[in-house]
């Protein structure tokens, strides 16, 4: 994570997602050392990272496609010219970088940012992590719902299970 977006510190960044993943690890009442990777599928949601990168680009595609004139101006010479001069053009650079597109897309209005960030997410993520996290969300459902699985298993079971799905 190189990015710095605006007066954003990495070290503030950092902090954001590592609270986005105990807050997940605690909603969903997981071990604490469950794979980040499940936590987010497991919750159908992006990456905290990539979330501030979305909000990114969208400030950026509203700004130089702005109706006032001075507004489109400073955001497009940012980008376009001021690559590592200006924290609007290194937050640009940094999202091209990382979800691999040309920069000219940002001047376009219907630029589908929202589609971008969700393929680049899904392109990375495995045939084995989709099966392992609808197991997983079978064995929450026991967990939550023990009479659906009384005669099955117990308690010290299903949490067994949690325990290596989410670990292993």
């Amino acid at each position: 994570m190189d990015a710095n977006f605006g007066t954003c510190g990495i070290r503030i960044l950092t902090q954001f997602v590592l609270l986005g993943r105990k807050l997940l690890r605690m909603v969903s009442n997981l071990p604490i050392n469950t794979h980040c990777d499940i936590l987010f599928e497991l919750s159908n949601a992006l990456l905290v990272f990539d979330v501030i990168c979305k909000r990114v680009l969208s400030v950026i595609t509203r700004c130089v496609n702005s109706d006032c004139y001075i507004v489109k101006a400073v955001a497009r010479h940012a980008f376009l010219h001021g690559h590592m001069t200006s924290p609007l053009g290194r937050s640009a650079l940094y999202c091209v970088l990382r979800f691999k597109f040309d920069i000219d897309r940002l001047l376009n209005p219907r630029f589908d940012y929202f589609d971008l960030v969700w393929n680049k997410y899904l392109s990375n993520v495995s045939a084995e992590m989709l099966a392992n996290v609808s197991v997983l969300r079978d064995v929450l459902l026991f967990r939550d719902h023990p009479d659906l699985c009384s005669p099955l298993f117990n308690t010290d079971d299903i949490a067994c299970f949690i325990t290596d799905l989410c670990t292993g």
